[in-house]
């Protein structure tokens, strides 16, 4: 093989491997975002728990009025 196809060929290689490490780095992210929203919601599921068994008859029923 030729030395300045073998030298376009590592180059490609390396933009290739940058590629995917980045990806790589955004989905991290991405995952991290969705743990965090996760710990949210299951903290205010655990609030509307605690609340509803401190006061249970609240949220039961609905006043109408036409």
């Amino acid at each position: 093989m030729e030395i300045p196809s073998l030298s376009v060929a590592i180059s490609q290689a390396g933009v290739n491997q940058q590629g995917s490490v980045s990806m790589m780095q955004k989905s991290l992210e991405q995952a991290g975002q969705q743990g965090q929203a996760l710990d949210k919601l299951m903290e205010s599921a655990e609030v509307q728990r605690t609340e509803h068994a401190l006061q249970p008859h609240l949220g039961g029923s609905v006043d109408v009025k036409v």
